[in-house]
């Protein structure tokens, strides 16, 4: 190995480098996760929607009465106190 990396793993065990491995892919991995559970956030809270109205396809086929447009939902979502869920009030 020539360059960075060949600093990093001069004189190292097989098995160390393995466990360096093994860490950068767990790493990335959960990286990964949480940015895809951060996206589904800030999906969720641009729709003015709790996690069990979108699972559950609440306002699906109608309109959400929540739904101030993406800018006043992230006002209400950082400023204001939180909704109780439509789905466990109406159902």
């Amino acid at each position: 190995a020539t360059g960075l990396m060949a600093v990093f793993m001069h004189d190292q065990p097989k098995g160390f480098i393995a466990i360096n491995a093994t860490v950068a892919t767990i790493a990335t991995l959960s990286g990964a996760a949480l940015f895809k559970l951060w996206l589904y956030n800030f999906r969720i809270i641009s729709k003015n929607l709790t996690t069990n109205e979108d699972l559950k396809g609440v306002f699906d086929r109608r309109a959400n009465p929540h739904d101030k447009g993406c800018l006043r939902n992230w006002l209400t979502f950082c400023c204001r106190r939180k909704r109780e869920s439509y789905y466990s009030t109406h159902v």
